[in-house]
């Protein structure tokens, strides 16, 4: 009998062990889902934010302008180059993860490139660009299709022939930039800085239960790991420093599987792919589209961005969490082996057995009720006419309400109105199409400000008709205001903050074709600083800036909000307002005399004052488009500099006789 009861109890204590172990390590495990699944969320969001930024400065208007006029050298190419410049490093300072912007044309010759230089960016003169024709990431981008983006592997940033100390870990953005026809005529790159989404997965694995935390690449070399020595193993000529080195029998079962766990004699690893160009998990979860549909995506980026997140618990970390390991749980399997019989033994198991499954239970309930309730979108259920029957707790967060005062009521209720608009449309429409994707809406919580969301929807159906809709929701605040502000960049003189040279012609022309149809007056006028080169040589170049600045805001102060204003380059503005020549002869006076007067503080003891010289001319019947104006006006102008500078002459038809080759 003492023969069975020692080999029942040593297998029953076998078992309990077993299964207390495998217990404890999905604990220890589910402390660190969490973690897998924002680290996931947050690289993908950041990947897409990446490809939204480059998609738009690609397409922007001002990019494919320079790029088709370059070849000519014209003017207007020359001019622009500042404003692309400037875009670019607009570009830069807003992200700060830039380390370089640069357009190429199809030879691999950088046209411009500007450098980050924390904070402080500045282009690269002309006797330092280089040609890429023949680097992996530019020959990619050539063969990409139309509107494809490329994304290369992260690896050490490399300048002429060297890697860069301290070690720059990179990512290179590339698509093609298109003319209107859609042919490629010229490459853009951001380079991606790395070190702070490092930086932010290691700070994030000292917080976990002193798991060894690492992300490695599709080869198995290490990206980020616990031991910095054994990092971009690759890159720096040591391939011994691989995952499959340091952990040979657990390389076969991770390298081919996307996601698990597995059991190795040295530990427990926890593995994830994080797939950072997968936009799934950060899009709507009942859309059935490609997941790359917004960002068509080469099959090779996704190769090289093919990512695993690697938890390693050692088996001594385990142990110390384990009651089998302590001295006092020793001596208490002595006590109970001595104490407790075979009956109480068997009772005991079939206890142990029945909370185990309540206990799987109210995990599993637990778990898909945070889930629903936690899930980084809203989640909210619609009846047939628009009420709220059930919503999550992310969404009454984003909303600031409490349930009861969700519940029952139409979400038409938390809508801005131009949104409940939308809203009714997308009630209408939903009945006949049962699933609908990314409608925005501008919700209005409780407090604060509002904010956008994209969101979609699936009719449930009882017996043929419309039961509910089950409803998410993502918060796009972010991307709306990122395109905002790409178009302010876009549009804005980046010294004196009002229209640059394309946003101007963007908003005249339209306003000269309806002038012309309607047969209203149309009065232009072409203002220059008089002997601006002289300011900038005596004071320098930011006298010149803040003369300029004080320029701008005095003017806009002076006119009217419907006139447009805009600075065309250098010290050269134009003013257009709906009025007849008269008239703008006395607005362009009171511009010239306010300018006259004013004391524009260079420091405290220095001070300048300037004067303009204004040429003025109005719309005739037989314009054919705007330049016609400025070609007027701009004759107007330089001769009031050769007559004498500081006043206003209207065009008339004896200036277009005059020889004008040498006027400023």
């Amino acid at each position: 009998m003492m023969t069975i009861f020692t080999l029942v109890s040593l297998g029953l204590g076998y078992y309990i062990y077993q299964q207390y172990t495998h217990s404890l390590e999905e604990k220890l495990l589910a402390q660190e889902e969490a973690f897998v699944a924002t680290t996931t969320y947050s690289l993908q969001k950041e990947m897409q934010m990446q490809l939204i930024a480059l998609q738009m400065t690609s397409k922007s208007k001002v990019l494919s302008e320079y790029l088709i006029n370059h070849s000519e050298q014209s003017k207007v190419s020359l001019e622009s180059k500042e404003s692309l410049e400037g875009l670019f490093k607009n570009l830069t300072v807003a992200f700060q993860h830039y380390d370089q912007v640069r357009l190429f044309d199809l030879d691999g010759d950088e046209m411009i490139r500007i450098n980050y230089n924390h904070g402080n960016p500045s282009s690269t003169d002309q006797s330092n660009l280089q040609n890429k024709h023949n680097r992996y990431y530019f020959q990619q981008a050539l063969s990409m299709k139309p509107n494809e983006t490329y994304v290369s592997k992260m690896d050490l940033n490399i300048e002429n022939e060297k890697i860069e100390v301290p070690y720059n870990p990179t990512l290179r953005f590339a698509t093609q930039v298109l003319d209107d026809n859609g042919d490629a005529v010229g490459v853009l790159i951001l380079n991606y800085l790395a070190n702070d989404l490092l930086e932010n997965f290691r700070h994030q694995m000292t917080l976990r239960i002193n798991g060894q935390g690492m992300l490695i690449d599709e080869q198995g070399y290490w990206l980020s790991n616990h031991d910095r020595s054994n990092e971009w193993g690759m890159s720096l000529g040591h391939p011994e420093n691989h995952f499959k080195k340091r952990y040979p029998t657990a390389w076969p079962i991770i390298s081919k599987s996307n996601n698990g766990t597995l059991k190795t004699e040295n530990g427990l690893f926890r593995y994830q792919a994080i797939t950072p160009l997968d936009f799934s998990s950060i899009e709507s979860p009942n859309k059935q589209t490609d997941n790359h549909a917004h960002f068509p995506i080469t099959m090779e980026s996704i190769h090289n961005t093919n990512w695993k997140l690697v938890i390693f618990l050692p088996n001594e970390i385990i142990q110390q969490y384990s009651f089998f390991y302590k001295q006092s749980g020793r001596l208490l399997i002595a006590l109970l082996y001595f104490s407790i019989a075979f009956i109480m033994l068997l009772l005991i198991t079939n206890s142990e057995q029945k909370k185990l499954r309540k206990k799987n239970h109210i995990r599993i309930s637990s778990e898909l009720k945070d889930l629903y309730e936690n899930a980084p979108c809203g989640y909210h259920t619609l009846n047939p006419q628009g009420v709220v029957t059930r919503i999550n707790k992310t969404e009454l967060n984003w909303l600031g309400y409490e349930r009861e005062e969700v519940i029952g009521q139409s979400f038409a209720k938390f809508l801005t109105p131009a949104s409940q608009d939308t809203f009714e449309t997308f009630l209408t429409a939903l009945p006949k199409k049962q699933e609908m994707d990314g409608i925005v809406l501008e919700v209005q919580p409780k407090q604060g400000e509002t904010f956008f969301v994209s969101t979609s929807a699936v009719v449930l159906l009882n017996e043929g008709n419309f039961a509910l809709a089950r409803t998410s929701a993502f918060n796009i605040t972010d991307r709306i205001e990122l395109e905002k502000r790409l178009e302010y960049i876009a549009n804005t003189d980046v010294l004196t903050g009002i229209s640059n040279r394309r946003h101007f012609f963007e908003q005249v022309t339209p306003l000269f074709n309806q002038c012309q149809d309607t047969q209203t007056p149309l009065t232009l006028l072409m203002i220059d600083v008089d002997h601006f080169k002289s300011v900038n040589d005596i004071y320098g170049h930011d006298a010149g800036d803040l003369v300029l600045q004080h320029l701008s805001h005095t003017i806009k102060e002076s006119i009217h909000e419907s006139m447009l204003f805009a600075r065309l380059g250098g010290e050269e503005f134009v003013v257009v307002a709906q009025c007849n020549q008269d008239e703008g002869l006395i607005l362009a006076e009171q511009i010239r005399s306010i300018i006259s007067l004013s004391h524009i503080h260079i420091t405290e003891d220095t001070q300048v004052t300037i004067t303009l010289s204004i040429g003025v001319a109005v719309n005739h019947p037989q314009h054919t488009d705007i330049d016609d104006i400025l070609k007027q006006a701009d004759l107007a102008l330089y001769e009031a500099k050769q007559t004498g500078r500081n006043r206003v002459l209207a065009f008339n038809e004896a200036m277009k006789q005059a020889n004008h080759d040498d006027y400023e």
